[in-house]
């Protein structure tokens, strides 16, 4: 309901004509109990015909009012959801886009597909219907005071009546909102599990592990259906009193009003337009009952955008030299995940002179793509400083820092786009020759020959549909094509032949040449860079071990 407010508030004319209209139509939902009274008190008394005509005439223009009016107030709510639908999609979709990559990769995947989804929940709710359903609410007591003017006791009957029924369903919106959170809970886990059936299909399979996935799957559903199944019981409980209460309002009101009758304190007329009033004041109330649900889910959804949007997100400002960047250095750099007990690294103290040559050796898990990440700007030091020219990259304007990069992630993926709109990502201006040229040197103008599209290639779930050297290679030419001036590979031969292979290293021995600040992040050994500047041994934890070159041993390669 804060939300409904919310919305209200922010456009505060258009919510007063929106009153105005609601005024207008509760006044013209009067004209029916008043054609009933008229028609059973003058006319089936009097016999009048032209009675009959005027009563009718004037009951077809208020219910030709009360449509226009009602058609208005539609537009309106309409008007007024249209800013706040829009400022939700986008601040979500920006905030997904923006958010610093370390604080929001500690939301559980699922959880944040479950963040999304729930932005349609909420515009599917504060829907104009549902908008104005909400707003008839206060009118209804409108009826009740019509009643009063007919009856005082037939009043307290309808007043009675409602307030069981608001009663009832603000108990069932608590209990609901008890249930939510177990909900959305199991909702998670049978998305990522359906989500692990799809993407890892082939292990799944491969390793007969689909019964297991299976039976969790079934676990979880199972689970959620029988809390489902409790909601909607009451749910259902909630619809079956509204009905019962309404017909017993009308059996009281019918009965309460006879012996008015009886007692020449009402007429016949009067009963029965009360009755008539009795239902309209009853109506907007159970409408909204039957709301309760999507009112829970509206909330929890919204307060789960809450939290996600108090992430914080990357600030785009700072420095931009105009001078390619020179030296790197790390100063008593740590890092830690909340989730491991033991940092990964920690006091790294290291210059990187331009043009130097700095392998990152480590086994799996020691730190190598999270240091890598770091320098990307991915990740913030949870100690130390990354220092750029001598000042904190904090500093430095983000997407300027990243446009000096030629960067192989470890796992690189693609949006859904063409391949032409992903490999200039850095630099949109960049022309088709450029890109041939990139491709050229990873070898793989052929690639893109024999694909029927070219360069206008789809890229689909984050381009998992190519293989994974292929990919790779797809996305050094990506960072080729940004032009930068410090090199940065993770793992830069994992999952490729040997022509892959071949043409990374022949671009290592390029930027070397021409002086390039070259960080190699690799699972080998030291001596199988012999001609690196600098290593810094991960294994070594939680100090990494500095050692300087060259490397050379019976293993060794030059890379």
């Amino acid at each position: 309901m804060k939300e409904l407010f919310k919305r209200l508030l922010a456009h505060p004319l258009l919510t007063f004509e929106i009153m105005v209209c609601s005024l207008f139509i509760s006044i013209l939902g009067l004209a029916s109990a008043v054609y009933v009274m008229n028609v059973l008190n003058r006319y089936v008394s009097n016999g009048i015909d032209a009675t009959l005509y005027t009563l009718m005439a004037g009951i077809i223009i208020a219910i030709t009012f009360d449509y226009a009016f009602k058609g208005l107030r539609i537009r309106l709510a309409a008007a007024i959801n249209a800013e706040p639908d829009a400022r939700l999609s986008e601040i979500s979709y920006e905030k997904c886009a923006n958010a610093r990559y370390g604080a929001l990769m500690q939301l559980d995947g699922g959880l944040r597909r479950e963040i999304l989804a729930g932005i349609s929940v909420i515009q599917q709710t504060y829907t104009p219907l549902n908008l104005v359903n909400l707003i008839d609410v206060p009118f209804a007591f409108l009826y009740i005071g019509a009643i009063a003017f007919l009856n005082p006791i037939i009043c307290v009957v309808v007043l009675a009546t409602a307030s069981i029924l608001i009663l009832s369903s603000l108990s069932i919106q608590f209990f609901l909102n008890r249930n939510m959170k177990e909900l959305s809970s199991l909702t998670v886990t049978q998305a990522t599990l359906v989500h692990s059936l799809q993407q890892g299909a082939d292990s799944i399979r491969a390793f007969n592990s689909a019964g297991e996935v299976q039976g969790k799957l079934k676990e979880a559903y199972e689970h959620h259906a029988k809390v489902r199944e409790k909601v909607q019981k009451k749910q259902a409980s909630l619809s079956h009193l509204s009905m019962t209460l309404s017909s017993l309002m009308s059996v009281f009101v019918i009965a309460l009003g006879a012996s008015q009758v009886l007692s020449l304190e009402m007429s016949i007329g009067a009963m029965i337009g009360a009755n008539i009033l009795a239902g309209r004041a009853l109506m907007p109330i159970s409408r909204c009952a039957t709301m309760s649900y999507q009112l829970v889910v509206a909330d929890y959804h919204l307060k789960l955008l809450k939290n996600f949007l108090e992430i914080p997100s990357e600030v785009d400002e700072g420095l931009e030299p105009e001078a390619a960047p020179q030296k790197l250095e790390f100063k008593n750099l740590s890092f830690s995940f909340a989730s491991l007990p033991n940092p990964l690294f920690s006091n790294l103290s290291l210059a990187l002179p331009a043009g130097s040559f700095v392998v990152i050796s480590g086994a799996n898990g020691t730190g190598k793509s999270t240091l890598a990440k770091m320098l990307v700007g991915l990740y913030a030091p949870n100690r130390g400083q990354l220092l750029l020219d001598n000042t904190d990259l904090r500093q430095y304007k983000q997407s300027w820092w990243r446009k000096q990069l030629i960067y192989l992630p470890q796992e690189p993926s693609f949006y859904e786009g063409s391949l032409r709109e992903n490999l200039v990502s850095l630099r949109p201006e960049a022309e088709d020759e450029e890109i041939r040229k990139a491709l050229s040197q990873v070898q793989l103008n052929h690639f893109i020959d024999r694909s029927v599209d070219g360069l206008n290639m789809p890229m689909r779930e984050s381009g998992s549909h190519i293989a994974l050297g292929i990919r790779r290679r797809l996305a050094l030419a990506r960072a080729l094509i940004g032009g930068g001036s410090i090199v940065l590979f993770d793992e830069p031969a994992e999952g490729m032949d040997a022509e892959g292979s071949r043409a990374v290293f022949a671009l290592i021995q390029q930027f070397r040449m021409e002086k390039k600040t070259i960080v190699l992040c690799s699972s080998r050994p030291p001596n199988a860079f012999p001609n690196a500047d600098i290593v810094i041994n991960l294994n070594k934890n939680p100090i990494p071990e500095i050692l300087k070159g060259p490397f050379r041993g019976k293993e060794g390669q030059d890379a």
